[in-house]
Order: structure tokens, then sequence, then C-alpha cells
């Protein structure tokens, strides 16, 4: 892995229980001038709500906003000295002072700087601005979302299936190599665009509430806590099991994306929150057979192991699920379909005898989803309608 961002003065501050520093900390950004460190002044000096026009750390115009998100907001921006286009990523203010939410925000920046894929948003600094926000500064990305471009073109082809799902595949399983879970994969954290000749550039974004797996500080990784979208969740994710996250739990969340590019509805769409997460755990999709008759076979069998509920009954990695989703987009033949059965045959796991699946206990964790206040905005999120497909260039925050 690449060197990660220098920490900054707020990293080091909110490290020792201080908050991120007083405003103008940071030399030449616009901001009020604080009178002391005490974060409850910071949090109380918000920046405007279109910062547009204004400078920042004397090297960035910023020019637009171009996305919101749960967890901040994104800009485009200008560099000052050099002919480039950025992205700023800013972390909202509620989170200011916050320790989990810093944590997070700085591992999102961590981690893209230091995984190293052409199918990866980049992520060059790290810093703090006049008004104490954290701040990201990211590679400007071109296109639209994943979301937008199914909405517009499903049933997507093979070859546009292939271009999209290839770079997410080998992104992911280098993340994953690095002990990386996403944990967070869904159309709208997925950018598309055409490029000459006809083929695609996909960017894979916002790594804010990844786990990582040989991490010595497990706060952020607790049981009996809902983390991900929704209709992109795992049943392990939807059950609270945030423990038994791995690499399968990407290959799920993979597989329902799969499922949307090719009949252009959602695996796992339920009118409410409680209904989506016991949908993930105890029901399967509508057959792909009957929604979308001209899927292949072979392809069927490629969804549904991704869509497995038991972990070991999926694919064991992005890769193995790459060259049998290959395989399996050939031309629909007799041969096609034995070519992939023994792909799938010959990647199966070993037999295991797990313990027996704790329905009822998942079932009662399901049912206090709905009294937890916390998971009102993710309901609103679960049951909100598609995006429609914009030219907006940008990563969107998680």
């Amino acid at each position: 892995m690449t060197a990660a961002p220098r920490l900054d003065l707020a990293t080091r501050r909110l490290e020792a229980g201080l908050g991120p520093g007083p405003p103008g900390t940071e030399p030449g950004t616009r901001g009020p001038t604080a009178p002391s460190g005490d974060p409850a002044w910071i949090r109380a000096q918000a920046p405007p709500q279109d910062r547009s026009g204004e400078i920042l750390a004397e090297t960035y115009r910023i020019e637009r906003k171009i996305a919101d998100g749960g967890m901040g907001s994104v800009y485009q921006v200008s560099h000052l000295r050099l002919e480039q286009r950025f992205a700023v990523k800013f972390l909202d203010r509620r989170y200011v002072g916050d320790r989990e939410g810093y944590a997070r925000f700085r591992q999102e920046a961590e981690i893209a700087a230091g995984l190293s894929h052409g199918s990866i948003v980049q992520v060059f600094d790290f810093n703090t601005d006049g008004y104490g926000n954290p701040y990201m500064v990211m590679e400007y990305v071109e296109g639209v979302t994943l979301e937008a471009w199914i909405a517009r073109r499903a049933p997507l082809g093979r070859r546009d299936l292939l271009g999209i799902f290839g770079p997410l595949c080998e992104a992911l399983d280098l993340a994953h190599r690095h002990q990386i879970v996403h944990r967070d994969l869904k159309p709208s954290n997925v950018m598309v665009r055409r490029v000459p000749g006809g083929g695609l550039a996909v960017k894979l974004l916002d790594f804010g509430i990844s786990k990582i797996k040989h991490g010595a500080d497990d706060s952020m990784t607790r049981d009996n806590v809902v983390m991900g979208t929704p209709n992109y969740m795992s049943p392990e994710q939807a059950s609270g099991h945030t423990r038994e996250v791995d690499a399968r739990t990407d290959v799920f969340a993979l597989g329902a994306i799969l499922y949307e590019a090719l009949t252009g509805r959602r695996a796992f769409d339920a009118s409410g929150l409680p209904q989506v997460l016991h949908q993930i755990c105890y029901e399967d999709p509508p057959a792909l057979e009957r929604v979308a008759p001209s899927v292949p076979e072979a392809v069927r069998r490629v969804v549904a192991r991704c869509l497995a509920k038991d972990p070991s009954e999926r694919f064991p990695s992005t890769r193995v699920l790459l060259r049998a989703l290959t395989v399996a987009l050939r031309e629909p033949t007799r041969e096609t379909a034995r070519e992939a059965t023994r792909e799938l045959a010959a990647e199966a796991p070993a037999p295991s005898s797990p313990g027996p699946r704790p329905r009822l206990r998942a079932m009662a964790w399901v049912g206090s989803v709905v009294l937890a206040a916390g998971l009102a905005s993710v309901a609103t999120r679960a049951a909100a309608p598609r995006a429609p497909e914009s030219r907006a260039p940008a990563p969107a925050p998680a």
C-alpha cells in the first residue's frame, strides 16, 4: 500500500479528545478567528451553505457544490497554480468534535489513499479548513452514478456488464487482499462513463464505513448495529452481526447490484426498513426466470450464489465471482452452461457443519430496528425513489 495522508493538527487534537482545533489554525484559509480551542465555539461558527468562491488553503478555489450526503458535502474545486480540477469533500458540521464520525472520515481518506487502483477514487490530501471542518482532496470523477446508468439502460448487455463488474471486482479484490471490506456497496457509490472506443471507465467511491479486518481498534465495528444501505446489505449486516462481515459481504452486495443491472429493479425492495431487512434475511428475490426470462441460466446461477443467505455458500472472493460471471456471459449454449457449472463447482467451499441459524434472535433484532430512532434516516433512504440521471461529475458521499 502507498503512504497514507499525513495526520494534521485536527487529527492529533481529536485523538487527544480536544476537538479539531480553532478556525484559523491552517494559514491562508478563510474563516473566523477562534478565541480558544473550545469545540463548542467551533461548532457554532458554521460555514455558509454554499461555499462557492472561497479559497481553500491558498491552493483551491471552490467552484460549486456537486453532491450532498449523510457524512458531508462534495465540491468541485480548481487548483490556483495548476490547471487541474479536483473534488473536495467536507465532513458535515454535525460530526465536528465527534470522535467516531471524524475517525470514519479520516479512515475513508486513508483507505482510498492507500489503495492504488485505477477503479478506486484517489485521495491526495487530508486537512482542516478555517472553520474547523476536516476535508479531503480527491480525484475529480466525470460521469454518472451506476444508479442513474441502470435506471436509463437496464437491462444491461453483456459488454456493459463486464465493463462495469470487471473493474469493480478487481478493485474490491485488491481491497480484500489488504483486509478491507467496503460494507456499503451500492449503485450510487459507483461512477460510470463511456470512454473513446466504446468502453467504460468505472470508479468505486466511499470507504467511509469500511471494516479493516486486521485493525487493532474495533470500536467502530459493533454487533447489533446496522451498517450499510438497507437494499444492498448482506444478511449478516441486516441481522446486526457486524463482526461476521468479510469479503463475502461485498460479494452479496455485488449480487444485488448485478440483479438490478439485469432487471432494472432492486432485488430487495419492500416499502419499509423492517420489511427490507426481513426479505434480505429470509426471502429470495423474485426469480430471474420470471422477471427477466432472457437472462441465461448460467448467469442466473451466478446471481443466486452471490445472494446466498449463508456466507459459506457464496463465492469466496470477488476474483472468483468475476471468473464465473465472465464464463456465464459468453454466448448461451449447452457447453457454456456446463463450463459455468464446472467453474462454480471447482470453487465451491469445503463442506462445513455450521450451527443452526439464529432465526429467532435475528427476527427479534429486525423488529427492534423499527424502534431505533437513529435508523429513521436509513429507513427514508430505503424507500427513497431513484435519482434521475444527471451529468454531475463527482464522487457521492456516503
